[in-house]
């Protein structure tokens, strides 16, 4: 909000001043143009805001007769690339720039639209300030373009300027100490005061879920649900703060002949925490010779209670009327699918991961590794993949992790691996019944899985 607040006093003061933000995602964007209408409400600068308009993308106008009219634009990263290309501004924001993995390319094309100048109302021309800066949490998930953009920054002090925002600047010493209280020690320096993280990535390495990541699906959510006059229905996407993407949604296209897989790890905590229910639904249509692909994501706000989750795996049943249905029925989840979803007349096959819990890993990985799934940048997906640890399952939040690594052994059926030379499981995965109330075995044997009833 800060950096939006700057900026909009310069936008006030300069004659044709313009200002672009771009953030990950058009959601948290329209933070900032938020931020600053608000900060601007009942306030003298509020006589300033000309225009404001939140479709097809935020923009807010600035006009008196000392400047003429100033623009300041909020984009999203996932914007077309014409959109961005075709300006020329005085400044740039790049916000959580930590999360954009092509943000190279990104700051490359910014600064090529710091160009140019003015006319002003005197007859004179004034040159662009040709300001650009960028903003970000230190996330130990963050790419290496960011790492190595900051080593060049301190090898050429004259051409940047940087700053750490220290804890004391905002924060009490009750409000740090609290924080010390769930960071742990060894990360207080990265977490607190900006120190570079040394990376991650223990199962899943940052290239290849990178790889994975497809952000056409977000740019198609963004103009769907943003950029047209009216809504698309079918299509949903939310952000929270601490959690970002809680809600992906794409149209069912099941009586198109589109084949879905759902996928549920129960919970009753709140993202991003340990224990927030988490669902999937993969369209598996011609896997693998094409990707599956995510086209329902929900993770869950449970409250306490396991009635959100409920309602949000019957909504997802009901909806993408899939193929098959899995369910975690791993300890005090066990029989969910007998005992809890039949009686809402839900048909879906336990999966208990105490059989293979290493197998189930591998599987994961190999179908990361060879990019044979894609799905939306969501800031839980990727930070739980980089840094899950399976000698720390009992610790870290890894619901996600094991939606995924159920998906992935389940789809090993369709034979597109075979990775028994490299693990052999203690036990076999036992699959209570689904729909077809047949009990279902998968094995991994040599030339891929079988399923037998």
């Amino acid at each position: 909000m800060g950096a939006g607040l700057s900026y909009a006093a310069f936008a006030a003061m300069t004659p044709g001043y313009e200002y672009m933000n771009v953030a990950p995602t058009a959601w948290q964007s329209a933070l900032q143009y938020r931020a600053i209408l608000a900060e601007a409400a009942d306030k003298p600068f509020e006589k300033f805001i000309y225009k404001y308009a939140e479709r097809p993308y935020p923009r807010i106008i600035l006009k008196h007769n000392g400047i003429g009219e100033s623009t300041m634009w909020f984009m999203s990263a996932a914007d077309d690339a014409e959109r961005i290309q075709g300006v020329s501004l005085d400044a740039a924001n790049v916000d959580e720039c930590g999360v954009l993995i092509d943000g190279s390319w990104l700051l490359t094309m910014l600064i090529s639209r710091l160009r140019g100048t003015v006319n002003m109302r005197n007859g004179r021309e004034r040159p662009r300030q040709r300001r650009l800066s960028c903003i970000t949490a230190n996330y130990e998930v963050a790419p290496p373009w960011l790492w190595e953009r900051m080593d060049r920054m301190f090898e050429q002090p004259d051409y940047f300027l940087s700053m750490v925002i220290k804890s004391e600047d905002n924060l009490s010493k009750e409000d740090i100490d609290s924080f010390k209280l769930v960071i742990p020690k060894d990360q207080w320096e990265m977490m607190l005061e900006g120190k570079k993280p040394e990376g991650s990535g223990e199962h899943f390495h940052v290239n290849s879920v990178t790889a994975c990541e497809d952000w056409s699906l977000n740019r198609h959510a963004q103009y769907h649900l943003l950029e047209k006059e009216v809504p698309t229905p079918e299509w949903a996407y939310e952000e929270n703060p601490g959690a970002g993407c809680v809600h992906f949604e794409m149209p069912s296209e099941a009586r198109k002949g589109r084949n879905y897989l759902l996928i549920g790890d129960p919970g009753s905590d709140n993202p991003p925490r340990r224990n927030a229910g988490v669902i999937w639904v993969l369209d598996i249509t011609d896997f693998p010779r094409q990707r599956a692909t995510l086209v329902y994501f929900k993770w869950v706000y449970g409250n306490g209670t396991y009635d959100n989750f409920l309602t949000a795996y019957e909504y997802a049943y009901r909806k993408y009327r899939p193929l098959d249905s899995l369910i975690d029925s791993t300890g005090t989840q066990k029989l969910w699918n007998e005992q809890v979803l039949l009686d809402r007349g839900i048909q879906a096959a336990g999966m208990n991961f105490s059989g293979d819990k290493k197998g189930m890993l591998v599987a994961a990985m190999r179908l990361v590794e060879r990019q044979l799934i894609r799905w939306p940048y969501i800031q839980g997906i990727r930070g739980q993949l980089l840094t899950y640890k399976l000698a720390e399952d009992n610790k870290l939040p890894q619901d996600i992790v094991a939606v995924l690594m159920m998906a992935a052994y389940f789809l090993r059926m369709y034979q597109w691996e075979d990775y028994a030379e490299e693990h052999q499981p203690e036990t076999p995965v036992v699959m209570a019944p689904a729909h077809d109330t047949r009990q279902r075995v998968l094995t991994p044997p040599h030339g891929g899985s079988v399923l037998t009833g």
